[in-house]
């Protein structure tokens, strides 16, 4: 398997596991951050809402400007807004750098399925959208197991 198509299915892969973990992961950041319930469902709304909205303006910006670019500045702001999650130590630090992961991943998604297929013949492109399928799924499958732990 060519080493881009491994980082594309792995930036694909890290961008839902992430959307999966944290939920599970809820109710010991709502002990540890100390807050309630109504708040500790800013952290999902916070993440699932940019992403959703993202998807669609990320794709068409990687449509004019190169869905390479487009995927790399995605994988740069999931990363650095990762690290700001890990260091995070109150709760707005937390929401604003979950904001941030789900513009990063919302920049990943529509493009990485374009960047796997791309430089496939029309034959060979089912079966990496299989394999892009398996990962997608996988990351959604391990997550609240990680997220749990």
């Amino acid at each position: 398997m060519p080493l881009f198509l491994m980082l594309v299915f792995t930036g694909t892969f890290l961008s839902i596991l992430n959307s999966s973990m944290v939920n599970v992961a809820l109710p010991t950041l709502m002990n540890d951050l100390s807050i309630d319930i109504q708040s500790s469902t800013l952290l999902y709304s916070g993440y699932m809402l940019p992403y959703a909205i993202g998807m669609s303006i990320f794709g068409s910006l990687g449509d004019i400007y190169g869905t390479k670019k487009i995927f790399l500045l995605g994988v740069s702001i999931f990363a650095l807004a990762s690290f700001s999650c890990s260091i995070a130590g109150s709760f707005w630090l937390l929401m604003v750098s979950r904001m941030l992961q789900a513009v990063g991943a919302s920049a990943v998604m529509p493009n990485a399925m374009i960047l796997a297929i791309s430089p496939f013949e029309l034959h060979k492109r089912s079966e990496i959208l299989g394999w892009w399928g398996m990962i997608s799924s996988a990351g959604s499958l391990i997550g609240p197991t990680l997220g749990d732990f």
